[in-house]
């Protein structure tokens, strides 16, 4: 049977790299582009080549590695695919599908790897490909024909490793799957059923409105010890105009006064709710729902600080140092 199975090899060299361990006519390659495939056939004739990925039904190979198309989800399909038919699959894709949970496409892949996902690797994938612009960090799946142990997540940025029961642990955001987080987590989840934000996008035009920015936010472009840029865990820029309801295609907070809006935007900038913010922000786009009904909404009342509201949740000190620590210095 055919032993290797490449999803994408644009300038060949993985297929010069394979050639080297595996006879040639146990190769395929998957290309989407006629100039791929010619670099490919010009290194060696006798590798398989083919632009569909439904002619692969049916085949069965020992190892699929790669780095399949990103848009529109490919990315996923290519995963079910390879873990359909091989045995081991190693593949490059966008890691935001890892922080959702309620997508059918998202379900059925994370269905397709119990049992058989070993480790996951995040990375910051500027430093790797610098001509692509990605809106998540990349992540490394790595799955075998059987596997029932405990799940290796290794974050490159910062070296550290942890290991979880099943992708149900996987953190909703970018944050590492350590105690304190999830005991934030927990409380601050609490705390937004109670009240949050996304109560007040009403977008009442008798009301003051606050109209957020609906994109906010970069990825870090090369450095590899950091993912996000200062700016990827707020609700707004330094600059951003956002005292009127016409340039917001119809979403926006409303607000009973001035005061009041001054009052939330004073809480948006603290630390605690950018926390919250980051326990679902999983790209820079910033109106999803399921990163907004996470963020508590305290009073409206006063201005607020991150030591105000810090004491008004009842954050200890190891929390509050676990926060400071994570989310990093913007609006001072």
């Amino acid at each position: 049977m055919p032993k290797l199975l490449l999803v994408g090899d644009p300038t060949g060299v993985h297929s010069l790299t394979a050639i080297q361990k595996y006879a040639p006519g146990d190769i395929w390659v998957w290309e989407n582009d006629s100039r791929h495939i010619y670099t490919i056939k010009q290194i060696c004739d006798r590798i398989n080549v083919t632009n569909d990925m439904n002619s692969l039904d049916g085949m069965h190979f020992s190892q699929t590695v790669g780095n399949p198309p990103y848009n529109s989800q490919l990315h996923l399909e290519f995963l079910l695919k390879s873990l359909e038919i091989s045995d081991n699959v190693k593949l490059i894709q966008p890691s935001g599908w890892l922080t959702r949970f309620t997508g059918a496409k998202e379900k059925k892949v994370k269905e397709a790897l119990n049992g058989r996902l070993k480790k996951l690797t995040i990375f910051n994938g500027h430093s790797k490909f610098q001509s692509a612009q990605f809106q998540a960090p990349l992540v490394i799946v790595e799955a075998v024909k059987e596997y029932n142990g405990y799940i290796e997540v290794y974050y490159e940025n910062s070296g550290n490793t942890y290991f979880i029961d099943s992708l149900n642990d996987f953190p909703s955001g970018y944050w590492e799957p350590t105690d304190i987080n999830y005991e934030l987590r927990d409380y601050i989840y609490k705390k937004a059923k109670e009240s949050n934000i996304l109560e007040l996008r009403t977008s009442n035009t008798n009301m003051v409105p606050l109209a957020l920015p609906a994109t906010c936010g970069h990825l870090n472009m090369s450095s590899d010890s950091q993912l996000f840029m200062s700016d990827f865990f707020t609700f707004f820029y330094r600059n951003s105009d956002m005292y009127k309801y016409d340039h917001c295609e119809g979403q926006f907070y409303s607000l009973q006064n001035e005061d009041e809006r001054e009052s939330l935007v004073s809480y948006l900038k603290t630390k605690f709710a950018r926390f919250a913010l980051s326990l679902n922000k999983s790209n820079n786009w910033n109106v999803t729902i399921r990163y907004l009904e996470a963020v508590p909404l305290p009073p409206l009342d006063r201005q607020w600080t991150d030591d105000s509201v810090v004491e008004y949740y009842g954050v200890t000190q190891d929390q509050w140092d676990n926060i400071d620590s994570f989310i990093p210095d913007y609006y001072v």
